[in-house]
């Protein structure tokens, strides 16, 4: 069945992890707050908003009242790349130069990947409607020329690709007897480096959705929120798994060597500034029942606090600011929480009721409507 509309947010991308951290001047005149600017009105001085269920803000970030929101038009059509996009009955793959058919059992991607000069994408079935179940999930390596391999079919659940752009590790299960294990296979010709058996997680259920492939090692959360379970996210190094607890995600910001992290802390989940590796000290961002994290590029990201996607700030953490963003009007909570990273201050926000996308502007704080590309059905994924 072709769904209306899905949304894969691409959370992990190859990263090359630092001791330190290194910030480079920020170009966007627009990153500074105004000089009109005031703390936000709704923090304490001590960082910790003043309104139930406000997040519990950084006391070593300063916040800031956003710009009022502005609606515009329809603005420039969608052609973020690489992209997913569905064209009648066939999906596609669109990278810069190339525009590939992609095999007819493939209705859309959860994932992609950069691999070196390819790409990994991780894909939806065609006969794929919904919940924890997708058989037909296929790994794909796509090159730069526009040859598409299948490197693994089934039970996949998530994918991540090794720093130097030659493995692929992916979260596979199997329903009888139910397993639950991370494989790493080599891009070149899908052959099986290592195999690991993890134990979280039950039939039916889609354990470790969160995967990323670091310099440290491969982390698989299972974890969100407040959830601290036990062998809930797993540090996987030397073909070893080790128990982390409390890690929740790993976001990386492009363009530089910084990481953020969530980790669940006390019944709540916080934002790092640097993943919580034995001997680096991350600063607090925000702290609140579920973190949402959308990376943009030089240090930004699009941070909501709070299950309800109502609370939404843009961290700057080259400078170390927070801004509080109204949400513009065409815009739901429930939307917000599926944004897609298009630009260095633009995201992609779909309306599942009408099928239409919008983009906002979070340093300016204006949303327009974004038509799909030219021949495009409902259904984009990235």
């Amino acid at each position: 069945a072709v769904l209306s509309i899905l949304v894969a947010v691409v959370l992990v991308t190859t990263i090359v992890l630092g001791r330190g951290r290194v910030t480079a001047p920020d170009p966007r005149a627009t990153a500074e707050p105004p000089a009109t600017a005031t703390p936000h009105p709704t923090a304490s001085s001590s960082g910790t908003a003043s309104t139930t269920p406000r997040a519990t803000l950084s006391a070593g970030y300063r916040v800031f009242e956003g710009p009022a929101p502005t609606v515009n038009g329809t603005g420039a059509t969608i052609s973020l790349l690489p992209r997913v996009e569905r064209r009648g009955t066939r999906t596609w793959f669109l990278a810069p130069g190339l525009s590939v058919q992609l095999p007819t059992t493939v209705n859309g991607a959860r994932t992609i990947l950069r691999s070196g000069s390819g790409w990994i994408v991780f894909t939806l079935s065609d006969g794929f409607t919904g919940g924890d179940t997708d058989s037909g999930a296929q790994v794909l390596a796509v090159s730069s020329t526009g040859a598409v391999r299948s490197l693994v079919t089934g039970e996949v659940r998530s994918v991540a690709v090794s720093p130097d752009g030659t493995q692929v590790a992916s979260i596979e299960t199997t329903l009888q007897p139910w397993t639950i294990r991370l494989v790493i296979r080599r891009i070149s010709d899908a052959g099986t480096v290592s195999s690991v058996d993890l134990t979280y997680g039950q039939a039916g259920y889609w354990p470790y959705r969160m995967l990323i492939w670091t310099a440290n090692g491969i982390v698989a959360s299972d974890n969100s929120g407040d959830q601290t379970v036990e062998r809930g996210t797993m540090i996987i190094q030397d073909g070893v798994a080790r128990d982390a607890r409390v890690m929740t995600g790993v976001f990386p910001l492009p363009g530089g060597l910084d990481a953020l992290a969530t980790v669940a802390s006390s019944g709540s989940e916080c934002l790092l500034s640097e993943l919580p590796w034995p001997g680096l000290e991350p600063v607090t961002i925000a702290c609140g029942p579920v973190v949402i994290v959308t990376p943009l590029e030089r240090g930004l990201a699009v941070v909501q606090v709070t299950d309800d996607g109502s609370q939404v700030y843009v961290a700057d953490t080259s400078k170390g600011t927070l801004t509080r963003l109204a949400i513009p009007g065409p815009l739901t909570n429930a939307s917000v929480n599926a944004l897609v990273a298009e630009s260095p201050t633009t995201v992609l926000v779909p309306d599942f009721a009408t099928k239409v996308w919008w983009r906002w502007d979070v340093v300016r704080n204006t949303v327009e409507q974004a038509p799909l590309p030219a021949g495009a059905s409902a259904v984009i994924s990235w």
